[in-house]
């Protein structure tokens, strides 16, 4: 152990390092980290390849296979103090908006790929190799803690070492033997390591860049790798139950980022980047104000104070370590030497401790007015990948996600195929595992909790107005879902599983190339543009927005143009009211009581289309099956009704309309233009306003016109004289100015609407409920009405405003009272003070003496 006491040392243990190795359970997720490492170090391409080569051993003429594992991009590359960072674990100096944070990205992924770690990288003309070893810690018994060599060269590679003062010949001599010990470490144990330095860096062709090799690759308890590359562009899992994007190297790294501003090469061919809503119709935006997540506020900040202690603490450690090597009394060029690491560590840590708590600042102030925003889609060519797709700073940290009462519904989650969701989350709210592969189950619960309700919302929008908006009469008015399913291709509408056939309809087609367009994404700017004339070759998904169309990129990470997520809010309120009032309907109906012995008559209707449940005519006992509706003559059903509502109800069926209007209109109900929604009336409030102004009275039964009851003329119809003659045949005949005299009266009695008490102090007592934020008076149910409670909440509002005000009024005074204290300790300021004032009067007449000091100071002559 004292032989290599002069390397640089992590602060953990072998152990701790496999066991940091454990937080991915995929190689997948572990080779996602080192793609975030190259995305963040702003790279254009990254590279990943699969090696397999024949070595000759030294000494012999045997060989033996090498197979490794390869990454390499062209970002900022590394200095020798940046990578010497990599073995200090937890931390990162990292901004908020990039993807790792954690500090243990790298070496927790390269390690669950192998047990050999090899790191070249470039930067600033300074070559840096640095060497993580399972070998050469077992060969050595070192256990305690792992010692890493990291030997740095210039552009002419010759040592290089980083002195901020020039050296004396001790610590020259040292480092040189330290550099040499290095260099001799690496040529035994790393792969590639027999190469010549030169050599060794040609593998990275750019100025800047880093390349990490990996060697003894992970496997199996069978032997077999983990990793199956049989696949000549592809790299697989060989668990063959993992759905494609866990299976599938290539597959993951298409939908890996929202904005895949960098290329990425898997073994020589470029992967091309998903735009996720490629094949999405009725698209659909939610948004959710961030205030409805207080608890995740607070556990993010509990989290955020926690990491800014662990970097105190860890700083505070280095001190102490500083603090020994003075008291030891050794050399003082030897102090130097071993302190100057370890002052560079603790220059670094105050940095990020400043940058963590500004950090912290503008989170806090940013939160009030932050927003979530859900994009919401029916995924209509690959069905079974379907769910909600977690993002976080533009990384996929869960796909697919279903495990949510809408999907799992038994009863309805079949119609919910297809239906998918995507968000982006700010990493430093919503804040990831480890290992990247989903959010802490805390938030995860809250936040599904509200993707259900939107994805609830968006399949009524996508049920009961879209559908019926683009495909009109085609669908009609029942099993809408099943019917676009079918009309999209897919002979079993709920089957995920069922292949799609071609779409040979010419008005789908059109639909579907205006829904689902072409796009390629900018490489320099990461923004996904609309490939609408198609210029851009399927084979080739990222290009630069200059090389397409002359425009210059924005450079700025922004949402894709033209995804018509942008729906029409307004038309839809209107609808999903139109709907509730509907709604409503049917269940005061459903709940009426059938006791009375008063008869109705009824007509059964086939273009009523709210509500379909209340339509079907009730059956009588010893009755025939129903005769088929014919709209001029249809026989009346007696049937017995109790409740006001049920009566209405028939009356509205038994209204008189144009017998030549009788034309349907299956999508009238959703689809009327602004002007018939507004002019619109609720049917239940112009039935009870008749039910007011006349008494009920027999009528024939009238046929019912086929069209929806928004648009049927209203009015009485007078009781013909054959039911007068059935009614009362002694009653004497009126004469015929009596009936014109009766019939002006009902007219005008009509005209005047009748003043209800109820009704107008219901009103008034809901508008002071909603003055005083309560919820108001139920309609037309019971009087739950507590007066109390309505003057305690003004009274409880003006109590907290006024403890505010008395806090307010302290934090000045104290305030005050510092600057008082500060200006009574100076020599001279030309002030009076008044100490028997109160302190906010002592503060403004000092403020008062100032601004007369200064006026007296403008009124007087400059002197020439």
């Amino acid at each position: 152990m004292e032989k290599f006491s002069f390397l640089e040392r992590a602060k953990v243990a072998l152990k701790q390092l496999e066991a940091s190795s454990s937080i991915h359970t995929d190689p997948i997720g572990a080779i996602a980290e080192l793609a975030d490492n190259s995305y963040d170090a702003q790279a254009q391409n990254f590279h990943i390849d699969w090696k397999e080569q024949r070595i000759r051993q030294e000494g012999s003429d045997a060989y033996h296979a090498m197979v490794t594992l390869e990454f390499l991009d062209d970002g900022s590359g590394m200095s020798r103090k940046e990578a010497l960072n990599i073995i200090s674990f937890g931390h990162s100096q990292k901004t908020a908006s990039q993807i790792g944070r954690y500090g243990v990205g790298l070496k927790a992924g390269a390690f669950h790929l192998g047990r050999e770690f090899l790191l070249l990288t470039k930067k600033d003309g300074i070559h840096t190799i640095m060497m993580i070893s399972h070998a050469f810690h077992e060969a050595n018994q070192l256990t305690d803690s792992i010692l890493v060599p990291c030997p740095s060269f210039d552009q002419d590679f010759r040592p290089f070492f980083d002195y901020s003062a020039p050296p004396s010949e001790v610590q020259s001599r040292h480092d040189m033997g330290r550099h040499e010990t290095e260099l001799a470490l690496i040529k035994e144990f790393a792969p590639y390591g027999k190469l010549p330095v030169q050599e060794l860096f040609r593998k990275i062709p750019t100025d800047s860049g880093t390349m990490v090799i990996v060697d003894k690759l992970r496997r199996s308890l069978t032997g077999e790798s983990t990793l199956n590359p049989e696949f000549a562009n592809d790299i697989r899992c060989r668990d063959e139950d993992l759905p494609p994007h866990k299976k599938s190297l290539r597959k993951f790294l298409e939908v890996l980022y929202l904005k895949p501003k960098m290329k990425i090469y898997l073994r020589g061919e470029q992967v091309r980047p998903t735009k996720i809503c490629q094949s999405w119709m009725a698209k659909y935006r939610a948004e959710i104000s961030m205030q409805t997540f207080k608890d995740v506020l607070k556990r993010s900040a509990v989290e955020r104070e926690a990491y800014i202690k662990g970097l105190e603490t860890d700083r505070d450690n280095l001190n102490v370590e500083i603090l020994d090597i003075y008291r030891d009394g050794v050399d003082p060029d030897e102090i130097n030497s071993r302190t100057s690491r370890l002052r560079t560590q603790v220059q670094t840590l105050n940095g990020m401790i400043e940058e963590a708590r500004k950090d912290n600042e503008v989170y806090q102030k940013a939160f009030k007015t932050s927003i979530i925003t859900f994009f919401i889609g029916v995924q209509t060519e690959d069905r079974a990948n379907n769910g909600i797709h977690f993002y976080a700073n533009n990384r996929l940290v869960k796909w697919g996600h279903k495990a949510t009462p809408f999907f799992k519904n038994k009863e309805k989650s079949e119609k919910h195929v297809g239906i998918s969701a995507y968000v982006d989350l700010d990493a430093s709210t919503w804040i990831p595992t480890s290992s990247k592969q989903g959010l802490k189950a805390e938030d995860m619960t809250v936040l599904t909790r509200k993707c259900d309700e939107k994805l609830k919302e968006h399949f009524e929008y996508f049920e009961t107005h879209w559908i019926k908006k683009n495909f009109g009469t085609t669908i009609g008015d029942n099993n809408t879902v099943e019917k676009f399913w079918n009309l999209m291709g897919y002979k079993d509408a709920f089957s995920a599983q069922c292949s799609k056939e071609e779409v040979i309809d010419a008005v789908i087609v059109k639909l579907i190339e205006k829904e689902c367009p072409r796009w390629y994404v900018c490489s320099s700017c990461g923004v996904w543009r609309r490939d609408a004339d198609g210029r851009v070759p399927r084979e080739k998904r990222i290009v630069r927005c200059q090389d397409v169309d002359g425009r210059r990129c924005s450079g700025i990470l922004e949402g894709g143009d033209d995804e018509k997520f942008i729906m029409d809010k307004a038309k839809w309120a209107q609808i999903q009211l139109q709907m509730q009032k509907d709604k409503e309907r049917a269940r005061r109906l459903a709940a009426a009581p059938v006791t009375s012995n008063r008869v109705a008559t009824s007509t059964p209707s086939a273009s009523m289309t709210y509500p379909n449940s209340i339509l079907k005519k009730p059956a009588t006992v010893g009755s025939p099956a129903d005769p088929p509706v014919s709209s001029r003559a249809v026989k009346p059903v007696l049937i017995q009704i109790d409740s006001d509502d049920e009566e209405e109800f028939m009356d509205d069926v038994d209204e008189e309309v144009n017998p030549e209007d009788n034309t349907s209109d299956p999508d009238s109900d959703h689809q009327m233009d602004d002007v018939q929604m507004d002019d619109a009336e609720d049917p239940m409030e112009e039935e009870e306003e008749e039910e007011e102004e006349s008494p009920p009275r027999r009528r024939d039964p009238k046929p019912q016109a086929s069209r929806p009851m928004a648009n049927v003329g209203r009015r009485r119809r007078p009781i013909s004289s054959d039911e007068e003659d059935e009614s009362d045949e002694e009653a004497p005949t009126p004469s015929k100015k009596s009936r014109e005299a009766k019939k002006d009266l009902l007219k005008a009695s009509a005209q005047k609407k009748k003043f209800n008490r109820g009704e107008v102090l219901e009103n008034a007592i809901s508008a002071l409920l909603a003055e005083c934020d309560m919820q108001p008076l139920p309609k037309k149910g019971e009087l739950d009405l507590n007066l109390v409670k309505i003057f305690e909440r003004p009274e409880a509002a003006a109590s907290a405003e006024r403890l505010r005000l008395e806090r307010q009024k302290e934090s000045m005074e104290e305030n005050a009272a510092t600057v008082l204290e500060y200006l009574g300790t100076q020599p001279y300021t030309g002030i009076n003070f008044d100490r028997q004032l109160p302190t906010l009067d002592q503060f403004h007449d000092i403020a008062r003496q100032l601004k007369e000091k200064k006026n007296k100071k403008k009124r007087q002559p400059m002197s020439k």
